[in-house]
């Protein structure tokens, strides 16, 4: 007991002291003291005070030895792959799993409209002859080989199904849902305006495509074997109501259109693929007889000119309700466009003429004395040094485009001037057209601007961003910061 009673003596001779050091110190200083600071709040973002919120999903990292020249989106921007070098071999990567390894994989990842599925080419190769080859992976699983896969995979509309061009023994067929179809000398998959070949109806009932066996050119459908021709440049055309077919023929002396089959009028050459109206009656393609162009609609001839624009490659002139024609021509030097039937203001150039969804109003860029500047309605806008086509809201009363001045280039919103950015992109209108969202560029760094207000910056490169309204109040796009990839949520605060 005596002993325990020293050591506390001991502790608390120590102990005293230092407390009264402090003692003295604290109170010498505390009348010197000013009371604490409150601390400023954080700032709050530009996104927030305007009534967004912006989350972040991470999807996966991304790896150093990727050929990112391959990446891919899906359609509904929520899943990314791309193909990896792995030493000698290599791999598809899709959100952030990795494929097996083969000794090359050689196209992008081509994901299905549904964004559910996703196929892409890989192959095996080696010094020998005869021991290469090829085949598609559609899930994670081969399909049958092959020495050589002649097209990207192509999925049907509805997802279910898919197609792609084969090659064995020199000879081509089309592989169907795994079923290979008849062989020929070569299977002809240009198609205007996209890389991809696709020969499914927009249906998805039928099937045709283009070949050339024995020195002709004939088109298949549902396995029916057309007239030969001596040339056929592309696959052919389906009516969006998959019922029609047409395609371009070369003859001994000219080009005509087969449309269901008949032979329209013979021209020296034909200058662009048929295009049907989206009431699938009516189809429209442009000829060409010496130097001037001519808008054949129906096997009805227009004017001819030294050049026609007539607005393939989606529903060619045709308005969205069928009714109206629009395209753009030039006389000499000098430009305008044509109105069903009307001619327009002339000018040094003018672009493709775009209909409003409910076919009342038209709008085009025009160009002139190295301006340009948007003409809607017939009416002329303010002019800058470029002019991007026109976008309309979906109840087509609002209108957006992409100017650029000295400050930079900015999104005009129903006249309106945005802010300048180093770039921006196509703008996009939300299902109620009440909002607008668009992609920005400052240096590097890339971001989604909605209401005006831009939101996280993610690094610029692998692919291009595309913004997907999932409602009025709310859109997502990818976005990429360091080596992650990641989903950017953007929802209005209720």
């Amino acid at each position: 007991m005596k002993n325990n009673d020293a050591q506390l003596r001991k502790i608390f001779l120590l102990i005293l002291p230092m407390a009264l050091l402090a003692f003295i110190l604290l109170g010498c200083s505390r009348q010197n003291l000013s009371p604490m600071p409150t601390p400023a709040p954080s700032p709050v973002p530009e996104h927030v005070k305007s009534g967004w919120e912006i989350s972040e999903t991470f999807l996966t990292a991304l790896e150093f030895d990727g050929v990112y020249e391959l990446a891919a989106a899906s359609p509904d921007a929520r899943h990314f792959g791309y193909p990896v070098e792995v030493g000698l071999n290599m791999l598809m990567v899709v959100d952030g799993v990795r494929g097996k390894e083969y000794t090359t994989v050689w196209s992008q990842p081509v994901f299905s409209p549904d964004s559910q599925g996703v196929a892409y080419i890989a192959g095996i190769h080696h010094i020998a002859p005869k021991k290469s080859r090829e085949f598609i992976v559609l899930d994670g699983r081969e399909g049958e080989s092959y020495d050589y896969i002649g097209s990207l995979p192509s999925f049907s509309h509805d997802s279910q199904r898919i197609a792609y061009v084969a090659e064995q023994d020199s000879r081509q067929f089309m592989v169907i849902d795994g079923k290979e179809g008849k062989e020929y000398d070569r299977l002809i998959t240009k198609q205007p305006y996209t890389k991809y070949f696709s020969p499914f109806s927009p249906d998805d009932q039928h099937i045709a495509y283009t070949v050339e066996d024995g020195g002709k050119q004939f088109i298949v459908v549902d396995g029916v074997e057309g007239k030969p021709y001596d040339f056929i440049w592309e696959p052919p055309t389906f009516s969006p109501d998959s019922q029609r077919i047409a395609h371009a023929a070369k003859v001994s002396d000219g080009w005509l259109m087969v449309i269901d089959g008949i032979e329209g009028q013979k021209y020296q050459f034909l200058v662009s693929p048929p295009v049907f109206s989206p009431d699938s009656q009516r189809a429209a393609y442009v000829a060409r007889e010496g130097s001037k162009k001519i808008l054949v609609i129906d096997g009805t001839e227009s004017k001819r000119y030294d050049n026609i624009t007539s607005g393939v490659p989606l529903f060619g002139p045709f308005s969205p309700d069928s009714t109206r024609v629009a395209y753009a021509v030039r006389l000499g030097d000098r430009e305008f466009a044509i109105v069903d039937d009307v001619e327009g203001k002339t000018y040094d150039s003018v672009s493709l003429p775009v209909f409003s969804p409910d076919s009342r109003r038209v709008a085009y860029v025009a160009e002139d004395g190295g301006e340009e500047f948007m003409v809607i309605d017939g009416k002329e806008g303010k002019r800058f040094e470029e002019v991007s086509l026109p976008v309309f809201s979906a109840d087509s009363q609002r209108i957006a485009y992409i100017a650029r001045d000295e400050g930079g280039q900015f999104a005009l919103v129903d006249g309106k001037e945005g802010k300048r950015y180093d770039a921006t992109g196509t703008p996009v209108f939300s299902p109620d057209s009440q909002r607008l969202a668009f992609v920005a560029k400052f240096g590097l760094q890339q971001f989604v601007v909605v209401g005006g207000v831009g939101g996280p910056s993610y690094s610029t490169g692998l692919t291009k961003v595309a913004i997907v309204f999932d409602s009025p109040d709310s859109l997502h796009h990818l976005g990429i910061k360091g080596d992650a990839l990641y989903l950017v949520q953007i929802d209005k605060i209720t």
